[in-house]
């Protein structure tokens, strides 16, 4: 379990150096090695700050610079636990509970902003490959992508323009709009 290295605390300078010059020649012979207190007092302009043994906000600030690259190297994916019910019944569910606990967590208000704007996108590759076969020939008479992404859907959908952006490398959605495209 690491024991050793858990209760691993150095030694006084000035206790080596007072064991190294002391009479007991066991202690001095274990000790030889160990670079003690240096003989001479070093300059004001060579003296530079040690860093001392860890401490607990050294520790943490450790923990945390660690976390930090962690959630920086990831994208960010949230999962809500919510409680169906108080009584603790499998199935019961409690409309009451669950949007109160919601409306606490921010969803509510997340997928309110979601709708209010384009939460739905696709690269404009991604976009033609996938419904070039509702106008073939417009399409092929695109000369960009982001044309043939408008022609798709000004000339076969006919999708009103507040339902979709595009943008310079992706269309954008309103909520819904995708289902939609995938019916007609």
């Amino acid at each position: 379990t690491a024991w050793l290295e858990k209760n691993k605390d150095p030694l006084n300078d000035t206790i080596v150096e007072m064991i190294k010059n002391g009479s007991n020649s066991l202690m001095i012979q274990c000790f030889a090695d160990h670079p003690g207190q240096p003989l001479e007092a070093p300059k004001d302009q060579e003296r530079k700050k040690k860093g001392g043994g860890k401490t607990v906000s050294s520790y943490f600030k450790g923990q945390l610079d660690d976390l930090m690259v962690t959630l920086y190297k990831t994208e960010p994916h949230f999962i809500r636990c919510v409680v169906p019910n108080t009584h603790k019944e499998p199935g019961g569910v409690e409309s009451g509970l669950v949007m109160h606990q919601y409306q606490c967590n921010g969803v509510l208000a997340g997928i309110a902003i979601c709708r209010k704007g384009f939460p739905n996108k696709m690269l404009y590759p991604e976009f033609k490959g996938r419904y070039n076969i509702l106008a073939a020939k417009l399409v092929a008479k695109a000369k960009s992508d982001k044309a043939a992404a408008s022609a798709v859907l000004d000339g076969a959908v006919k999708l009103d323009k507040d339902k979709f952006r595009l943008g310079h490398t992706k269309v954008f959605f309103r909520a819904g709009i995708l289902g939609y495209m995938e019916e007609f």
